[in-house]
């Protein structure tokens, strides 16, 4: 584990951390890694998945509301032809 000092590093087009100088950052026997604090997700897996189906069951409704309202245009349109 390493712990360089923020003023010696800059963020790369990779989106990675590298350090000013080009060299790898030198080792450090005081940093020490805390188990299950890095390890735990962000994400609720039954939350985003609810929020998924509503979303795809909001996207069906809109897209038949757009062939029906289609559907009622092509049928005005047939009524005013024959007027």
């Amino acid at each position: 584990m390493v712990n360089p000092a923020i003023d010696q590093m800059t963020k790369g087009d990779d989106g990675l951390m590298h350090m000013n100088s080009g060299e790898e950052a030198g080792a450090d026997a005081l940093v020490l890694l805390a188990s299950g604090s890095l390890e735990s997700s962000n994400v609720n897996v039954a939350d985003a998945l609810v929020n998924m189906i509503e979303l795809s069951r909001k996207f069906e409704m809109q897209v038949k509301m757009m062939k029906t309202s289609e559907e009622l245009d092509s049928a005005s349109a047939s009524l005013m032809r024959m007027s």
